[in-house]
């Protein structure tokens, strides 16, 4: 399966976080796989050969990567773009999409779509090695961003569960006349037969 085989907008159990951090799996892959077969080890055999090789538009040679490795490569990093996208529409929905979150996730995104357009277009080599590392970079920061900020939800939720609930109106005025019964009858008891005394006793007790 290909590394950007999830989707965190659409039914994914877990986190935002935890959605980022398969991302960041999937980008590791397809980096590795990039690097693997258009790294400096391409571009020195292309160097080697005597100059560039058409297409590589000043960025290194192809290595030995064939069309169907690029092709793949070029549909796993437009997987992980449009993952990206569901995550921030993800966030959005949870009220953390804007601020540093959006800044990060536009940021790769863009990164993202430079480096599938040179894999369209077989531009390999070692600027898109650095652009893999800058996508990296900013996925790992856009993660603990958005960590951080479900904690801060996670523990503003708790927060406002712990606060006690105010007592309706209604209710207050009630036990307020209760008491005030009671106090009354406490301190002006009726002149009551000793059975019917003992009766109204056992019953305020009840009732209390």
């Amino acid at each position: 399966p290909s590394p950007g085989q999830g989707n965190p907008g659409k039914g994914q159990k877990g986190s935002a976080g935890d959605a980022m951090k398969d991302i960041i799996t999937g980008q590791q892959k397809m980096g590795k796989g990039l690097q693997d077969g258009a790294g400096e080890k391409g571009g020195q055999k292309g160097n080697e050969k005597g100059g560039q090789s058409s297409g590589s538009s000043g960025n290194g040679g192809e290595g030995e990567m064939s069309a169907e490795q690029i092709a793949k490569l070029a549909q796993e990093q437009a997987q992980l773009r449009k993952q990206i996208q569901e995550l921030s529409s993800l966030l959005n929905s949870q009220g953390i999409g804007g601020g540093e979150n959006a800044k990060l996730l536009k940021e790769i995104q863009d990164l993202m779509n430079r480096t599938e357009t040179d894999l369209v277009n077989r531009r390999l080599g070692s600027q898109m090695i650095q652009r893999q590392k800058d996508i990296m970079t900013r996925l790992l920061e856009a993660e603990k961003s958005i960590r951080n900020q479900e904690e801060d939800n996670k523990r503003a939720s708790q927060s406002a569960k712990d606060q006690p609930r105010p007592m309706p109106t209604e209710l207050e005025r009630y036990l307020k006349e209760k008491q005030s019964f009671f106090d009354a009858y406490k301190t002006a008891p009726p002149v009551l037969k000793p059975f019917y005394k003992k009766m109204t006793e056992d019953y305020l007790k009840q009732v209390k």
